[in-house]
């Protein structure tokens, strides 16, 4: 795929794909957006799930509008670093911007896949700047069965270690969620093939 201004279809900024691009994604773009668009972003329009004193109002729009330049693909994320870690397979992005009119920082750290049988992937944005510090971090931890997972949502780890389950899915779905998270926040050349 290619970026925006390439023809790169932002589908993350859909509420709904539509059918001819739906079917054009690989499995792990379509849990990326089932997770991102129906399980995720909209919590934090839902103050009974993401309580204010979890997220307070400004930290809550902030949030949005950093997941927003995230899907729309408005940050300009440097090529990805990655590296194996004692925690697993990581992939490190970071980029600069203008971010509701202060420069800040962003950092992208996912852990794609994980050596212990207790972890899985890990799905940490950060945005910085002089009066900002945000930190979502989605999670997976297994469940009875170990294959089998729940996706759990620090909606302002910055500030709070509160943490709920938002998602089910399995170990592997969730890796495949991950690496195309990656890749659709890479720059186009650096995605994976078929990413």
């Amino acid at each position: 795929m290619a970026r925006a201004d390439d023809g790169f279809v932002p589908f993350l900024s859909y509420e709904r794909v539509p059918d001819e691009l739906w079917e054009a994604l690989e499995p792990g773009q379509r849990a990326l957006h089932l997770l991102w668009a129906k399980m995720f972003v909209p919590l934090y329009e839902n103050e009974e799930r993401i309580r204010p004193e979890d997220v307070g109002a400004t930290d809550r729009r902030i949030i949005r509008a950093v997941l927003e330049a995230v899907a729309w693909r408005r940050l300009p994320f440097q090529r990805p670093v990655t590296y194996q870690s004692s925690e697993g397979d990581v992939a490190f992005l970071h980029a600069q911007s203008n971010l509701l009119d202060e420069r800040t920082t962003f950092v992208l750290v996912v852990r794609t896949s994980s050596h212990r049988p207790d972890e899985g992937g890990r799905i940490s944005l950060h945005a910085q700047s002089l009066t900002t510090d945000i930190e979502v971090i989605l999670e997976w931890r297994p469940q009875d069965d170990p294959q089998r997972g729940s996706i759990l949502l620090y909606p302002q780890a910055a500030k709070s270690r509160r943490r709920f389950a938002i998602a089910a899915f399995n170990r592997d779905q969730f890796a495949g969620i991950c690496q195309a998270f990656v890749d659709y926040c890479a720059p186009r050349a650096d995605c994976k093939e078929g990413g």
